[in-house]
């Protein structure tokens, strides 16, 4: 795993805390390469991406490496990487968002329910498929990151 982001002092606690079988976790300013090895069945490799918007990439990546993007809010730059994802997880949105998200996924009317979720539930959405899934974060969990909310 490595983190691409602008704020690593807010990611320190989780990279401290989430410990890496073979060392830490890189954090790498924004526009820095990530690492180019590719990813295997036995070692994965996450990328999480906290940047702002970020461009959809057009062909897909290498085998066994993922990307996690992160956003604090949808914006209109979001729409093309958003539609593009092969997975969208959502907490509560603001209406402006929830219509963005709602057009980008496809999820047509279902969307306005994306604004009257518990700051305790999250959206999944896979293939214009929607799913509702109650957070229940263990002692270790809340202490590392915090009640669910946005900020």
């Amino acid at each position: 795993m490595a983190a691409q982001t602008a704020r690593p002092r807010v990611w320190e606690p989780f990279v401290r805390g989430v410990g890496a079988p073979g060392g830490k976790i890189p954090l790498l300013p924004p526009g820095r390469p990530v690492p180019d090895g590719p990813g295997t069945p036995l070692s994965p490799l996450l990328i999480l991406v906290d940047v702002g918007p970020v461009r959809a990439d057009p062909e897909p990546g290498p085998p066994w490496r993922s990307t996690l993007v992160v956003r604090d809010e949808l914006t209109p730059a979001d729409a093309d990487a958003l539609s593009r994802a092969d997975l969208a997880v959502l907490q509560p949105l603001k209406p402006g968002e929830a219509a963005l998200a709602g057009s980008a996924l496809g999820l047509g009317e279902s969307a306005v329910w994306l604004t009257r979720i518990r700051d305790d539930m999250v959206a999944v959405v896979n293939r214009r498929a929607l799913r509702w899934a109650l957070l229940s974060a263990t002692p270790i969990e809340s202490q590392l990151i915090g009640r669910p909310s946005r900020r």
